[in-house]
């Protein structure tokens, strides 16, 4: 895995395009949750896949941000949902949620 060297406030030099990724939504983490936290055909989809879950689905959510709105509704149904993200930032915006 490539290395994270900082050349100064938010600037980060990295050949690893995993890495440039996931620094990128950590700098961006609290205003991508602000805009791409409601999305009106998301909401439609999470709709449709949750109604063919079954009761007590454990559910792997790749790329879950901060949970919402798949892991929070997800988890408001009873399922089991572990999430996973590159950005640090973004999992702590997740409320109550334990970082491993």
């Amino acid at each position: 895995m490539g290395q994270i060297e900082r050349e100064g406030p938010g600037i980060v030099m990295t050949r690893d395009p995993k890495l440039v990724v996931a620094h990128g939504y950590d700098v961006i983490a609290g205003t991508y949750l602000e805009h791409h936290g409601q999305s009106v055909v998301r909401d439609r989809w999470l709709r449709e896949m949750s109604a063919r879950l079954p009761e007590a689905a454990r559910v792997l959510d790749l790329g879950c941000g901060a949970g919402v709105p798949v892991a929070h509704r997800l988890t408001e149904r009873g399922l089991d949902v572990v999430g996973v993200d590159g950005s640090i930032e973004q999992i702590k915006l997740v409320p109550g949620i334990r970082v491993e």
